[in-house]
């Protein structure tokens, strides 16, 4: 997280908790913090996650990252390792225009 992002967060934090202390007992209040700390928790997460130029390159190249055909479904995979590292319970890879949800044409659609 940016130094200035760090700063808006501890900002609201701050503003937050006074408000939270002029107001005792408001559960949708405290309710509405937890889940904007949790969000900004998240979005910094998902953001290391999602940079894998900070893998060694050794790990990117068994990934197939240094071969132009397997670039993006190994970076997806890598990814995903990744998520799975860090506790995420389900993950699935799609590429391009792969249909996630298909009832019909099934061979055709997940070939």
């Amino acid at each position: 997280m940016s130094l200035a992002m760090r700063a808006v967060v501890d900002l609201l934090a701050e503003l937050n908790r006074h408000t939270l202390a002029i107001r005792p007992g408001e559960v949708d209040l405290e309710t509405r913090i937890v889940s904007y700390e949790l969000a900004a928790a998240m979005q910094t997460a998902a953001k290391e996650t999602l940079d894998v130029s900070r893998e060694l390159e050794r790990v990117r190249n068994l990934y197939g990252l240094n071969r132009a055909e397997t670039h993006e479904y190994g970076t997806r995979c890598l990814i995903a390792r990744r998520f799975v590292e860090r506790g995420l319970q389900f993950v699935q890879n799609f590429l391009g225009n792969q249909p996630w949800n298909t009832h019909n044409n099934i061979q055709d659609g997940h070939a």
